[in-house]
């Protein structure tokens, strides 16, 4: 299988963002908490943003200090190996607050990108 340009993981990261936006529109974290598939759904969001953010250069990572890269690289290690320990009250506050303060870096990376960036 070729490797994904990382100009592709970053647009993963960008449709992964709105798709919680979508998922959570008009929800309070307590709809959130009873509902077992948007539970999932915003999980497996956070881990696909995880696991492409991991094909980010460092030296692009390094024009974002203010992200945290390894923070989010982690929580997708958490949601797949240690599941159990997984509260919801952070994976709302990621899906609420992080991510929303993650997007327009994920923009600004796409705007900075030549169409061509394949590394």
């Amino acid at each position: 299988m070729a490797e994904r340009s990382y100009r592709i993981r970053v647009l993963d990261i960008l449709a992964e963002i709105n798709g919680v936006e979508q998922i959570l529109q008009g929800k309070n974290f307590d709809a959130y908490a009873s509902e077992m598939m948007t539970r999932r759904a915003i999980e497996r969001c956070v881990e696909i943003i995880s696991e492409a953010s991991r094909h980010i250069p460092i030296d692009v990572k390094a024009k974002y200090p203010n992200v945290p890269w390894q923070k989010i690289s982690a929580i997708g290690n958490l949601l797949r190996h240690e599941y159990g320990l997984v509260e919801d009250i952070v994976i709302w506050r990621v899906a609420e607050t992080s991510l929303p303060e993650l997007k327009p870096v994920i923009e600004q990376i796409l705007a900075d990108l030549p169409d061509e960036a394949e590394d």
